[in-house]
């Protein structure tokens, strides 16, 4: 999707939630964007992770299972402890949207200033915590 469209979305987006959705993918083409420009800048011209088809196993794996997403190395863990094991536990006892937006929280405070800003990661904790406690308040 082109940023124009996406614009045209956000303008005509009808919940803070669809709202947050299309900022996140706008930041996303815009950091696209900006890997594709320092590329030609360099005078390379790459795909973002490369041909995956062609990549052996450790590197596909790498990009599956990047190491933001290692909560605890290999150690204490024999293959390290990661995001999705967390989950599974912590949000077995929830559903629907509060397991989601629980989900999205944890996610970022887990990985906060790994892969992205620390303060775009706190922000993004922020949005998804106020909307939890609205979906909260409607239950109630």
């Amino acid at each position: 999707m082109t940023r124009k469209q996406l614009l045209k979305e956000l303008s005509e987006s009808k919940t803070s939630f669809d709202a947050q959705y299309i900022q996140d993918e706008l930041f996303a083409l815009d950091k696209l964007t900006d890997l594709e420009e320092q590329s030609k800048a360099n005078k390379e011209s790459t795909d973002f992770h490369g041909d995956f088809k062609l990549m052996n196993e450790d590197k596909q794996d790498d990009i599956i299972n990047p190491a933001h997403y290692k909560v605890i190395p290999s150690g204490s863990y024999p293959d390290g402890l990661e995001y999705m094991d967390l989950m599974t536990y912590i949000l077995s006892h929830h559903n629907g949207v509060e397991s989601h937006l629980l989900g999205q929280i944890l996610k970022y405070a887990i990985r906060i200033g790994k892969k992205d800003d620390k303060l775009q990661d706190a922000r993004k904790i922020e949005w998804y915590a106020s909307y939890l406690v609205k979906v909260i308040k409607d239950e109630s």
